[in-house]
């Protein structure tokens, strides 16, 4: 238990540290979608609906992940009452974005499909199609200008990038979801293992005597007197270390009887200040 706290908040760090690159990615994503007439024109005349829901999934999602990033790396400094609890809530919400993400997914995956067997799709394969047949007809035009065969470059080039741009894709997709969902469970496995937060000590529980009596009697060789103690102090205890303050003595009461700490308890300190023959 105690290696898995120490395992876990780590691994949750290097997790959110791919995460917020993800999300950036995201983020650049979306800005191409949103100013990039290469990326926009395409997908908005092909997929509009699916374009639209992009530009709001993607920048909406980047933001997310850079939250709950900034949220796990606030929870592991925190302390271990407020830890468990943030860790807790961090591991809903990413578990809840994952179920998004995934919902999202499949339904882009659904309506692309939908349109890949559509008319649309097959007026597009056949003009991609007669790329081969504008070839001569591109070449012979570049004698004039060279516009023409910079366009037939540019369309050899598109053709090239499409199934890799695919394929890169789909593979960021599967990374970030396996991700968010490792660090959900991390999360989780870190807010179960933290040690439990020692309790205080209770008044009603705690075997404490109190003190209110005063007593002028000096003590041996030192000529000074004790005063009022008005601290809670365990019944079986030994004074610690002195601590000199203005004046006097402040004594703190740290140890029981066997000079082993007493778990559960603040130490309790009482003040003994100089008598008035010892002033002089």
């Amino acid at each position: 238990m105690a290696r898995a706290s120490r395992v876990f908040p780590a691994l949750l760090l290097h997790i959110n540290l791919l995460i917020v690159l993800f999300a950036g990615a995201m983020l650049a994503t979306a800005a191409r979608l949103k100013w990039d007439p290469s990326a926009y024109i395409p997908a908005r005349e092909l997929l509009p609906a699916e374009y639209r829901s992009a530009a709001w999934v993607l920048p909406a999602t980047g933001l997310s992940l850079l939250l709950l990033a900034h949220l796990a790396l606030t929870a592991l400094s925190s302390r271990p009452a407020a830890r468990r609890v943030m860790l807790i809530v961090y591991s809903s919400l990413m578990g809840v974005l994952v179920w998004c993400c995934v919902w999202w997914g499949m339904w882009i995956s659904v309506r692309v499909s939908r349109w890949a067997r559509g008319p649309t799709a097959s007026d597009l394969n056949h003009a991609l199609a007669l790329q081969d047949d504008l070839h001569p007809l591109l070449q012979h035009l570049a004698r004039f200008h060279p516009l023409p065969e910079k366009v037939h470059r540019l369309i050899q080039e598109a053709d090239r990038d499409l199934p890799r741009n695919v394929y890169v894709l789909l593979a960021s997709s599967a990374a970030v979801v396996v991700l968010q969902t490792t660090a959900a469970v991390v999360a989780l496995g870190a807010a179960l293992s933290a040690p439990p937060t020692p309790r205080r000590a209770r008044r009603d529980n705690d075997v404490l005597a109190y003190s209110n009596t005063t007593t002028y009697t000096p003590l041996r060789n030192n000529g000074i007197r004790k005063l009022r103690l008005g601290a809670r102090l365990p019944l079986a205890g030994a004074i610690g270390p002195e601590e000199e303050t203005n004046g006097g003595r402040l004594l703190r009461l740290t140890t029981d009887v066997n000079h082993e700490p007493h778990a559960g308890i603040t130490p309790a300190f009482f003040f003994i200040a100089p008598s008035a023959s010892s002033r002089h």
